[in-house]
């Protein structure tokens, strides 16, 4: 099953988040095609059957690492989001800019599949693979239903 079988009408009714991130101001600054790559899902999720009105961007982790989810607000915003049922979809360049930590990248998948949050991620040179990062410690969201760690 690809990625446009499982998104539902209910999914359509929730928001379509496209999350970027770069890992420095000077990637920002410098990789300028990657950041308007990551832009442009918003039309993937128009593609996907998504109004305008209901695509958000979470941009504000442009220039912060990927090895530390408990610090970044974009991600912070994502992950509450997706835990009180908001999102009826992500979508990313890639794994790595959600996260580069395995475990937060296994976090995000079962609160996706909790909130009935369709993922699938079909990368052209990694078919959804993920490289782990050592050192890469608890995520450490803080949630709504959690009400933290």
């Amino acid at each position: 099953m690809n990625g446009e079988q499982k998104v539902t009408a209910g999914h359509r009714q929730r928001l379509a988040v496209v999350y970027l991130r770069q890992s420095s101001l000077a990637q920002v600054r410098d990789n300028t095609e990657s950041t308007l790559r990551q832009y442009d899902l918003a039309e993937t999720a128009i593609r996907l059957g998504w109004p305008s009105t209901q695509v958000k961007v979470i941009d504000a982790d442009l220039g912060c690492s990927g090895r530390q989810a408990a610090s970044r607000a974009g991600l912070q915003e994502l992950v509450g989001q997706v835990c009180i049922g908001e999102v009826g979809i992500i979508l990313v360049l890639e794994v790595s800019r959600l996260t580069r930590c395995s475990a937060d990248f296994a976090r995000l998948l079962e609160l996706a599949r909790l909130a009935d949050t369709p993922s699938e991620l079909e990368t052209p040179k990694e078919k959804g693979t993920m490289k782990p990062s050592s050192g890469c410690g608890p995520a450490g969201w803080s949630t709504p239903r959690s009400g933290g760690r």
